[in-house]
């Protein structure tokens, strides 16, 4: 093996090398300058609980990595700052995801203010409370013999492995009568 270097390997070297410094060059025109990075402690990957249960953490038009774009019509897979920069769609780090210290690689990131988190919350509180009323209802008719969807008098049935009410057969439950 030759110590000369191979000519044809440089230029595909270039020529990559030039594409990600224009594709760089490109977003930051699009974005604005880039600010000093953040500590890398000051990074905290963002994690399910971190983005579904506390609202205050997410873009408002934060829709899910599993649709190509954000409500804004943003594509993902622009502003991610990637862990593997050849694998496609977004793998790492998202503006929409506040601590991920790259929100200004997005024009239109927008976190949500101390009055939305608190109004995100209780709405949150009022369906998880609507939905423990109905399932204490539901389970109070079962219990006195009588079907939560007809209020008809039942007895239970094993079908598979869900039960259903007899004789009406409305499906209660998954699991064993």
């Amino acid at each position: 093996m030759s110590d000369e270097p191979n000519p044809t390997l440089s230029r595909r070297v270039a020529a990559w090398l030039h594409h990600v410094l224009a594709t760089e060059a490109n977003d930051a025109r699009a974005t604005g300058p880039e600010p000093p990075r953040a500590a890398r402690s000051d990074v905290v990957p963002a994690t399910h609980e971190r983005v579904v249960e506390k609202p205050e953490v997410r873009c408002l038009h934060f829709n899910g990595t599993m649709h190509g774009d954000c409500e804004a019509g943003v594509p993902y897979d622009r502003v991610a700052m990637r862990y593997e920069p050849f694998r496609p769609g977004p793998n790492g780090f998202l503006p929409c995801i506040r601590g991920d210290g790259i929100a200004w690689r997005c024009p239109h990131v927008a976190y949500p203010s101390e009055a939305e988190v608190e109004r995100m919350k209780i709405e949150r509180e009022e369906v998880l409370r609507r939905a423990a009323e109905e399932l204490d209802r539901d389970l109070t008719e079962m219990a006195a013999g009588r079907c939560p969807h007809c209020g008809a008098v039942m007895t239970k049935r094993q079908v598979g492995r869900s039960v259903y009410a007899d004789p009406c057969g409305h499906r209660l439950y998954q699991g064993y009568a």
